[in-house]
């Protein structure tokens, strides 16, 4: 079976107050992250965080940490494009449980 050499994803995922992560890049694939909204679906104002965990080099990397999302709006964790390479991760977490919902868009090309 021949190897697909882009593909698009659409992620989706409840926020909860633990910075989970969301997206793995796969082997042999690097990613570009084009859009991670997450949206409020409460009355209140909560936090956001999203980060990034490199793989290379056992790192986090913190994209915005408590951004404050008002009630009922969307917020987009990334201002531009994101590269993720193989074993490179996406978390979000947010300040209330079941407050939110993260949209992740992501293209996958081939590497090998």
């Amino acid at each position: 079976m021949a190897t697909v050499l882009n593909s698009f994803k659409t992620i989706t995922a409840n926020v909860t107050t633990v910075i989970g992560n969301v997206y793995t890049c796969p082997a042999n694939y690097s990613a570009v992250v084009l859009l991670a909204q997450v949206s409020n679906l409460t009355g209140n104002t909560i936090t956001v965080s999203g980060n990034i965990y490199k793989e290379i080099g056992n790192s986090s990397v913190s994209l915005v940490q408590d951004a404050s999302l008002p009630a009922n709006d969307a917020i987009n964790l990334v201002g531009g494009r994101l590269i993720l390479e193989e074993g490179d991760s996406f978390a979000v977490g947010a300040s209330a449980n079941s407050a939110s919902q993260l949209t992740l868009s992501v293209l996958e090309t081939s590497t090998g």
